[in-house]
């Protein structure tokens, strides 16, 4: 299972103005570690909704950061959650080990974690993703799953073309500013001109140099 030791925000609001004015003045790198989200150093996946906020798939279930605080909501069997999704109706899906379940705040206003029965598979949910309109994933067995309501049912996994994941991930901004992860090497930001303006390594403030996913909180921060 590959996962983030650590992770680490960029904001790209801060470089994006030293590039209009020529400056070579670092955006701003900052490292979470453990003792600020008060949780495992064990991340699996990161997503960030529209409304800029982060959700970490954690070894000791799923955090989240307001643009405040952090918290962490816990699976039933206090589980690690592995993988995170988005369909298309803003829904956030959390899968892990023996567990699959989506965010939903109570009457109280209070989020957390509803639980669909799959008490019958043992494993870990994983690649999850909507084909034709429905929820699917895997399990570590190798079978595959649609999502039926609050249950699910086995189909044919030769149905099912997945992404395979990639250390090359790359993300375009609107004035031509890419980011652009490198294999082991660390994450490198690129202007319009495709020059490298900074290339974050391990020996410029990163916690690794291996980084597995990236996602921009529409708000001037990078998260990965």
């Amino acid at each position: 299972m590959r996962h983030l030791k650590l992770y680490i925000v960029i904001t790209i609001l801060t470089l994006m103005a030293p590039m209009r004015s020529g400056s070579q003045v670092l955006p701003l790198l900052k490292n979470y570690t453990p003792e600020n989200y008060h949780a495992h150093n064990v991340n699996y996946d990161i997503f960030v909704d529209k409304n800029g906020i982060v959700y970490v798939a954690n070894f000791e279930g799923l955090l989240y950061y307001d643009r405040a605080n952090w918290h962490i909501i816990h699976t039933p069997g206090i589980t690690r959650i592995t993988s995170l999704y988005c369909d298309k109706k803003d829904q956030i899906w959390a899968g892990g080990y023996n567990f699959l379940g989506y965010l939903k705040t109570d009457n109280r206003g209070i989020l957390g974690l509803h639980s669909l029965d799959i008490k019958n598979l043992h494993g870990e949910v994983s690649q999850l993703q909507e084909v034709n309109g429905v929820l699917t994933f895997r399990m570590s067995n190798g079978k595959a799953y649609q999502v039926n309501g609050n249950t699910v049912k086995e189909i044919s996994a030769n149905q099912l073309k997945y992404q395979e994941h990639s250390d090359s991930q790359k993300l375009t901004f609107n004035d031509g500013l890419r980011v652009e992860v490198i294999e082991s090497n660390g994450l490198r930001i690129i202007d319009k001109d495709n020059k490298t303006v900074c290339h974050f390594t391990e020996d410029k403030g990163l916690c690794d140099n291996t980084i597995n996913k990236i996602s921009y909180d529409g708000h001037g921060t990078l998260w990965g």
